[in-house]
């Protein structure tokens, strides 16, 4: 997995990240700091998903917000909430 500099992704987020993975597949990524957070990133990588031009590129694989919280879990709309503790190791 490696971090990609994608101008019409890039464009499209804040405080984000979009790595590509391995076949080509594109993934999407917000940090936020606390669980009063994480509506909002799940609002930005939607927003992001549904403005993707899809005759140029795939939507992103996955979605996920990465927050200092303490449980993760998948939401209904399908984006990951996730621990940074669970990344470590």
């Amino acid at each position: 997995m490696r971090r990609i500099a994608d101008s019409e992704l890039s464009a499209r987020m804040n405080r984000s990240g979009a790595v590509l993975i391995e076949g080509g597949r594109r993934a999407a990524a917000e940090i936020k700091r606390g669980a009063s957070e994480i509506d909002k990133g799940v609002k930005n990588l939607l927003r992001l998903r549904d403005s993707v031009d899809r005759q140029r590129m795939p939507p992103p694989s996955f979605m996920m917000v990465l927050t200092a919280g303490e449980y993760g879990y998948r939401r209904k709309d399908g984006v990951f909430v996730v621990p940074i503790g669970c990344l470590k190791d």
